[in-house]
C-alpha cells in the first residue's frame, strides 16, 4: 500500500492502528465507558497512526516550521 506520493506504508503501524480502533470500540461498549480510558487509547491511535509514513523523524523531525 502507498500514499499518494508514491511511498510505501508501513503496515505494522496500520495493524497497530486497527487495534486501537478495535479497542476503542470495545471500551464505548461498555455500559459505562472509562473517559481516561478512551482518552488513553485516542492518544495512541493518534500518535502510533503519525508514524503510517514509515516514522515520525523522517515525516516530523527535520522541518524547521
Amino acid at each position: 500500500m502507498e500514499n499518494r506520493f508514491g511511498t510505501p506504508l508501513n503496515s505494522e503501524v496500520i495493524k497497530d492502528v486497527i487495534d486501537f480502533n478495535k479497542k476503542i470500540e470495545e471500551e464505548k461498549q461498555k455500559e459505562n465507558p472509562d473517559p481516561k480510558e478512551l482518552e488513553k487509547l485516542y492518544l495512541q491511535q493518534l500518535y502510533r497512526g503519525m508514524e503510517i509514513n514509515s516514522g515520525y523523524i523522517r515525516n516530523y523531525g527535520y522541518r524547521p516550521y
